[in-house]
């Protein structure tokens, strides 16, 4: 019995079964490396939106910080008017007196730019809630403006206005609309 022609392949296909595991071996590894950059790219994707959503939030309280206070709006100006940060450099304010954000810590390295823009319509009417026959509220429409810009600092990016009404005579600013320029058109 001859032991040699035992492990020989049948119909003379010799030599296959190693070009065929390195073709295997590199289509998994294209696999796997796709699925490893994949999975880099879900990690940066949601470390931005954690990013974003902080800068959102900071936004968020800087415009409801500027709304708080009855003084940061000029009701007696027209519509169009606006109001910024007293050291902004922005070329179309009318004024730049409005006071920097205490509650809110904005990160070094974020731009911060803060607007108050008196809107159409010229008057609205606030009535309170529930009251069966209430007297008229005239109130005035204002945009509370806020961008914070984190780029420079590698942080998060955000820009949001907040829509207020502001009674003509005593009372509270309401907000009444939040919108994201870019998202939310009017």
């Amino acid at each position: 019995m001859k032991m040699a022609g035992m492990f020989r392949a049948a119909g003379g296909s010799r030599g296959t079964v190693l070009p065929l595991t390195l073709v295997f071996t590199l289509l998994l590894a294209m696999v796997s490396a796709t699925a490893i950059e994949t999975a880099s790219l879900q990690f940066h994707m949601a470390g931005n939106d954690l990013l974003y959503q902080q800068a959102l939030q900071n936004a968020r309280a800087i415009a409801l910080e500027i709304a708080a206070d009855r003084d940061n709006f000029r009701l007696l100006e027209p519509v169009g008017h606006s109001n910024c940060l007293s050291d902004t450099m922005l070329a179309d304010c009318d004024y730049e007196d409005l006071p920097d954000p205490v509650h809110t810590t904005i990160p070094q390295g974020v731009a911060l730019e803060v607007r108050v823009t008196r809107e159409y319509p010229v008057e609205i009417d606030l009535r309170a809630d529930g009251d069966p026959d209430p007297p008229p509220r005239p109130a005035r429409v204002f945009e509370v403006a806020v961008a914070l810009d984190g780029a420079g600092a590698k942080l998060g990016s955000a820009n949001l206005v907040l829509g207020v009404a502001v009674p003509l005579t005593a009372g509270d600013p309401r907000a009444v609309f939040w919108r994201e320029p870019g998202y939310d058109p009017l």
